[in-house]
């Protein structure tokens, strides 16, 4: 059956991931710097409150009490609010996406723990209880967020090139005849080896290939991970998915489309994708997650007549855990 693109957008939207329209890679890295300064700004400001909560929970675990134990424990109160209304966001909404699918998120767990931890803490602020959580959340959701930040950074580097192959590699190059001298611009896909491509400053290479005129430094960043740049002369090799960035080479063609290392390693991907490994890896998270949950509700049962508190920390300290 035939499903407008509207249908689909729209779809992709209700569980939590809104479309965006790329025609490049421009556009693709504009969209992603946009999402990295909003996730950083979710770690600055769990970051700051981190360190606010952190203070008023220290004069309190060295024995202050009375009226201005309670004043510190409703301005932390106060503190975590940016906390749970902002900088955890992602961890609501990935948790809910799942459970609209009908499916647990590992994400599940913590925000269960989020949530309860931070009730309990009001409850015991509003009574006048010692025991709060205000401390703890803050550092939970900042760590969370910036290993997280960090983890999904570096893999958007390491997957620039097989996540937006067609925004990476040119779709014409300049193919240059020895004997002439001459340049002729002609599509990536009508190269063949043993031809011969010009490459200036700038240009993206399509191809494997071995350089026969030149020296020149080349970015394989998108292909390696690699930020230092490497040194090329003639007789090294280059690789598809790189970039020139200084002086002019000419590369023989030796290697293109899916025979050069970077389409072997997109194919690579796709295979690993196609023998159900992450949907393995779905699967055994959540028989983790449910038996995590399973063992909590146990644990707090067990501690319920005997030490109710005792009992919520151990949970909560297991939830997190894993």
């Amino acid at each position: 059956p035939e499903v407008k693109l509207s249908e689909v957008v729209e779809a992709l939207y209700a569980i939590g991931y809104p479309a965006h329209l790329m025609t490049n890679w421009e556009d693709h890295d504009r969209l992603r710097k946009k999402d990295f300064r909003k996730q950083l700004l979710r770690v600055g400001v769990a970051g700051a409150c981190t360190g606010n909560s952190m203070i008023m929970a220290f004069a309190m675990y060295l024995g202050l009490s009375g009226a201005l134990a309670q004043y510190f424990q409703w301005f932390s109160l106060l503190v975590s609010l940016p906390v749970i209304f902002y900088s955890a966001i992602p961890f609501y909404q990935s948790a809910f996406s799942s459970l609209k699918l009908r499916k647990i998120s590992i994400d599940l767990p913590i925000v269960i723990a989020i949530i309860v931890s931070w009730l309990v803490s009001i409850y015991s602020t509003v009574l006048g209880f010692d025991v709060v959580y205000y401390d703890t959340i803050c550092v939970l959701v900042f760590l969370l967020l910036s290993s997280r930040l960090a983890l999904t950074e570096g893999a958007k580097n390491m997957s620039r090139s097989a996540s937006l192959l067609s925004m990476l590699l040119p779709t014409g190059v300049k193919k240059y005849d020895l004997a002439s001298k001459k340049i002729q611009m002609v599509s990536l896909r009508s190269l063949q080896d043993k031809d011969h491509v010009y490459l200036e400053k700038g240009d993206m290479l399509g191809f494997d290939g071995l350089v026969v005129e030149g020296e020149s430094s080349i970015d394989e960043a998108s292909l390696t991970g690699e930020f230092l740049p490497r040194e090329v002369k003639k007789g090294d090799k280059v690789f598809s998915g790189t970039k020139n960035l200084q002086y002019p080479l000419v590369v023989l063609v030796e290697k293109t489309g899916e025979d050069s290392r970077l389409g072997q390693v997109i194919k690579e991907l796709g295979n690993i994708t196609k023998k159900g490994i992450v949907k393995k890896a779905d699967e055994v998270a959540k028989y983790f997650v449910i038996g995590v949950l399973g063992i909590s509700v146990v644990l707090f049962s067990v501690f319920l007549f005997i030490n109710i508190e005792e009992g919520f920390l151990r949970t909560l300290s297991l939830i997190i855990i894993s």
